[in-house]
């Protein structure tokens, strides 16, 4: 009995076609905008609760916090502090693909 379940094969077929990060978060970011478009009342809705609760768990810092990360970064980009470069090398222009979210895929230029 042992000999024959050694033959059998129980591991799942191999996958041919797999799909690029990049494509599941334009897929994602198509598929929010679609939700939106189609039921703007539900989906504004749905998001209000879904900040109400972030809100009343994690408290004001949930929007705090945030607001003043940004105004910082404007602070050092629009100040002195902006022309600070760190290294010493030369200025190299590089693609840099920044992935966070699905619907944050962004392809952007940076002086590196």
């Amino acid at each position: 009995m042992n000999r024959k379940l050694e033959h059998l094969n129980t591991s799942p077929a191999p996958i041919k076609h797999r799909i690029s990060k990049e494509k599941v978060g334009f897929i994602s970011c198509l598929l929010l905008a679609a939700t939106f478009l189609l039921f703007p009342g539900t989906a504004v809705s749905f998001a209000a609760s879904i900040s109400d609760y972030a809100i009343k768990e994690y408290g004001l810092g949930f929007i705090v916090f945030p607001s003043l990360l940004v105004i910082l970064s404007l602070l050092i980009a629009f100040t002195p502090f902006g022309k600070v470069r760190l290294g010493g090398g030369m200025r190299n222009l590089s693609l840099v693909l920044l992935a966070g979210p699905p619907c944050y895929l962004l392809r952007v230029w940076v002086l590196v």
